[in-house]
């Protein structure tokens, strides 16, 4: 993680993280950072995580979104991801705020 003035970078691939762990890196972003709507996060990766599934999409990056709704560029290639973590997605990225969005296995 590493915040250069207003811009976060979330750098956590092939760490394997599991869902839980996903969640309690939210939270940690949360805690410390607050929930500072003007905050860009130039990028928010968890890829090369495969135990990473759609439960942790659901239960914690969404809600980030929500809350940091500007990420440049997200990457959940090579994680667990399924139809119905994208589908929780898919406002968010119809939104078009990001500019690059990686979902591939």
């Amino acid at each position: 993680l590493k915040v250069d003035g207003g811009t976060l970078y979330i750098r956590c691939e092939n760490m394997s993280l599991t869902d839980a762990d996903v969640g309690d890196v939210c939270k940690h972003l949360v805690n410390t950072l607050g929930t500072k709507q003007e905050l860009t996060v130039a990028l928010m990766s968890f890829a090369g995580n495969p135990q990473v599934t759609d439960a942790a999409v659901i239960q914690s990056i969404r809600p980030l979104l929500r809350l940091w709704p500007v990420v440049e560029r997200l990457v959940l290639h090579g994680t667990g991801l399924g139809d119905a973590g994208v589908g929780v997605l898919a406002d968010w990225v119809a939104a078009g705020v990001a500019r690059e969005v990686h979902l591939a296995e």
